[in-house]
């Protein structure tokens, strides 16, 4: 049989996740999911050839004969040209200034033109937008949280990302208590104790104030950084995504509660498609040009 896909790609700080596209249906080929940690402290040719592998896995899993790979990255990036811009994050610090597109084609052997690499809250709404709950909305917006905040805007099937986690908020920067490094910071001020993330403190919500009292915290941090986006962007529709969405029933009606006032008819909605979200809007790029190809 034939149809289209196109391998979509996940690039986290210390792993990567790959997996076939089906562009027809705008969904994942879940038995072509491939995840493989990443050493983020390694030489460019030990993380090109992790990055390399899993990538061909994912590619290969169905026997296709040619591919087309759209890869979601976190920045600093020259997302066009293919070259890494991250310095002073703690990881991939290797590859700064290298062309990864160019050398990744080359472990691959396919053509650079046949890479597209998207920044990671770019790609996770155009997959919203491309095939989950954004889809449908001529204008949406739409943020990750976890261990940064991300952002980023589409309009009419255009996608760009954002820059929402620099914006002032408080003696700081939005990220600063929009992630999950906040959420533990915030838990061990009020209660002497370190909790073992997001999950956990999910879960002791309901029997511990200070556990709740952290989540409503983060409602109102989050209500005025979207109160800012929303009246920025007006879009008809903000999807929520990242680790800490998780968590969206525990933070969602005090956010609501907080922008009643001021959110007009914008929806605000939990991600339909989870971690997959970045790998089919980084696939969905591709758009027209992705390649009809053989499969067994």
């Amino acid at each position: 049989m034939k149809t289209t896909y196109v391998t979509g790609v996940d690039i986290g700080g210390s792993h990567i996740t790959a997996g076939l596209v089906n562009i027809a249906t705008r969904s994942m080929v879940s038995d072509s999911l491939v995840r493989n940690p990443v050493n983020p402290h390694a030489g460019p040719d030990e993380i090109i050839t992790a990055w390399g592998h899993t990538i061909r896995q994912a590619a290969f899993s169905l026997g296709a004969t040619t591919y087309q790979v759209g890869i979601a990255m976190p920045g600093p990036f020259d997302y066009p040209n293919g070259v890494s811009l991250i310095k002073g994050f703690n990881k991939y610090e290797s590859l700064y200034g290298l062309n990864v597109k160019a050398l990744l084609a080359q472990f691959l052997g396919i053509q650079a033109a046949d890479i597209k690499l998207k920044n990671d809250a770019a790609a996770f709404l155009q997959g919203e937008v491309f095939g989950g709950a954004a889809r449908g909305y001529a204008k949406a917006a739409g943020i990750t949280l976890g261990t940064g905040l991300g952002s980023a805007r589409s309009m009419n099937g255009d996608t760009e990302e954002g820059a929402l986690n620099i914006l002032p908020l408080h003696e700081g920067i939005a990220e600063d208590y929009i992630s999950i490094r906040w959420f533990m910071k915030r838990y061990h001020e009020l209660t002497g104790q370190y909790a073992n993330g997001v999950k956990a403190l999910a879960e002791k919500a309901g029997q511990e104030e200070q556990a709740a009292q952290v989540f409503r915290e983060f409602s109102a941090n989050l209500a005025l950084v979207l109160q800012h986006f929303m009246a920025e962007e007006q879009p008809d529709i903000v999807v929520v995504g990242g680790g800490i969405a998780n968590a969206f029933d525990l933070f969602y009606p005090e956010l609501k509660r907080l922008l009643a006032a001021t959110m007009g008819d914008t929806v605000i909605k939990q991600s339909l498609l989870g971690e997959p979200a970045a790998m089919i809007g980084a696939a969905s790029f591709f758009g027209e040009t992705a390649t009809i190809i053989s499969s067994l």
